[in-house]
C-alpha cells in the first residue's frame, strides 16, 4: 500500500467510524470527562483564562457537587481544570473556526495521527501501513473517533516519540515525549524504554532529546505552577470534594491499589474492556518481537507496551471506559507495531496463493 492510499484509507475509515457513532448517538460526542476538556478549551478561547467557574455554571459552592471528581481547586480557591490542558490548547484554533464541532475534528485528526504513528514506528513500509489499518479496525480506536479523547492524544504522542527515536531523531523524539507527559503524566513510565534507543545513538542525540522534551514539558510546568501552586503539582493532586467547611483536597494516586494478578486478568480478559475483546491482535506481539529480536526498537516498544499494562493492573477504575480500555491505547499501539512481519507474511501468502483450476 502506497503512502497516499494509506492516508486516504485512514481518513475514510476514521470519518466513517465517526459517522456511524453519530448516527447512533446524535450529536453527543462528549461523554464522560470529555465535557471538562471542552469547557477548558472554551474558557481559553472566550475568557482567556483557566477559571472554569462560569463554564460549570457555579453560583455557589454546592453547585460543584455534581462535578466532583472532574475539577481541581487552586491554592487561591479558584475552580480550575483537573485534567491536562494540552488537548484544550491544541483544540483552540479549530474551536474558533468551527465551534464545538472543531473539537470533534481535532479528535479525528488525533485518531489519524495515532494510526499513522503506528505505521511510522513499524517501518513505514506497505506491510507497516496494512498493520496500522488492521490494528485500527480490530481495536477499540475506531469507537473513539466520535469523541474528544485525551487518550488518543497521549497514545499518538507516545507512538511518535518511539518512531522518531527509532530513526535517531532526538529532538522530535524528545518533543513528542514531553508532550505525551503533558497529556498523561503516567506516560513518563511508558517512555522509559526510549533510553534503549536514545542513549546508544550518542551524546548529541541524547542532548537533542533532552532539549526537545523541555519544549513540551516547560509549558506544562509553568501552567502547573500557576494553577496548582508548584511545577510538579498537577490537577490530580488537587482533586476537590465539597464539604460544609469548604473544599477537601484528595489525590488520585491512591487509586492504584488493586491486587496485581486479578488486575492483570481484568485488563486482558474482561469481556467488556479487556484486550481479548477489544484489541485481540495485541496478543501476537511476542511473536512479532521474536521475529525482530535483533532490533533495539522492537525491545523498546515491547517494554513500553508492557509498562503501560503493568501501570494499570492496580488501578481501581480500570474499567472506566466504553468500548475498549482507553488507558491501554499506548500498549495497543506499541505492541501492534511489532506485527508488521506477520502482516507481511500474510500478505505474501494471500498474493501468492495457488489458484484452483
Amino acid at each position: 500500500m502506497t503512502l497516499p492510499r494509506f492516508l486516504v484509507a485512514v481518513v475514510v475509515l476514521t470519518g466513517l467510524s465517526a459517522a456511524f457513532f453519530s448516527a447512533k448517538r446524535g450529536d453527543n460526542f462528549l461523554p464522560g470527562d470529555c465535557p471538562y476538556y471542552a469547557w477548558t478549551a472554551l474558557s481559553i478561547l472566550h475568557d482567556g483564562d483557566l477559571d472554569l467557574s462560569n463554564q460549570l455554571g457555579i453560583q455557589k459552592r454546592e453547585d460543584l457537587v455534581e462535578h466532583e471528581g472532574f475539577f481541581a481547586v487552586s491554592p487561591a480557591g479558584v475552580v480550575v481544570p483537573k485534567h491536562s490542558t494540552l488537548l484544550p490548547l491544541l483544540s483552540v484554533p479549530l474551536l474558533w473556526l468551527f465551534g464545538l464541532h472543531g473539537l470533534l475534528l481535532t479528535n479525528l485528526l488525533l485518531a489519524i495521527a495515532l494510526v499513522a504513528g503506528v505505521a511510522h514506528l513499524a517501518g513505514n513500509t506497505p506491510a507497516a501501513r496494512w498493520t496500522a489499518l488492521a490494528l485500527f479496525v480490530t481495536s477499540s480506536w475506531w469507537g473513539y473517533c466520535f469523541n474528544y479523547s485525551n487518550d488518543l492524544l497521549g497514545a499518538a504522542c507516545i507512538v511518535w516519540a518511539y518512531g522518531m527515536a527509532r530513526r535517531e531523531r532526538g529532538s522530535l523524539a524528545g518533543l513528542f515525549a514531553g508532550l505525551a507527559v503533558w497529556s498523561k503524566v503516567y506516560a513518563a513510565i511508558i517512555l522509559l524504554p526510549l533510553a534503549i534507543l536514545i542513549l546508544p545513538a550518542g551524546w548529541l542525540t541524547t542532548l537533542k532529546a533532552v532539549l526537545g522534551s523541555l519544549v513540551g514539558l516547560v509549558p506544562m510546568l509553568v501552567l502547573n505552577a500557576m494553577l496548582y501552586g508548584g511545577p510538579f503539582v498537577t490537577g490530580y493532586d488537587r482533586d476537590a470534594r465539597v464539604t460544609a467547611e469548604g473544599f477537601r483536597l484528595t489525590e488520585h494516586y491512591s487509586r492504584f491499589n488493586q491486587p496485581l494478578g486479578p488486575g492483570l486478568a481484568h485488563l486482558l480478559f474482561d469481556f467488556n474492556v479487556g484486550m481479548i475483546a477489544t484489541s485481540v491482535l495485541w496478543f501476537l506481539w511476542p511473536l512479532g518481537l521474536w521475529l525482530q529480536r535483533r532490533e533495539r526498537w522492537a525491545w523498546a516498544a515491547a517494554l513500553g507496551s508492557l509498562a503501560n499494562v503493568l501501570v494499570f493492573t492496580t488501578y481501581d477504575e480500570w474499567n472506566a471506559s466504553t468500548g475498549g480500555n482507553r488507558f491501554l491505547f499506548p500498549a495497543v499501539a506499541l505492541g501492534g507495531a511489532l506485527l508488521a512481519p506477520l502482516i507481511a507474511w500474510s500478505l505474501l501468502r494471500l498474493t501468492h496463493a495457488p489458484r484452483l483450476g
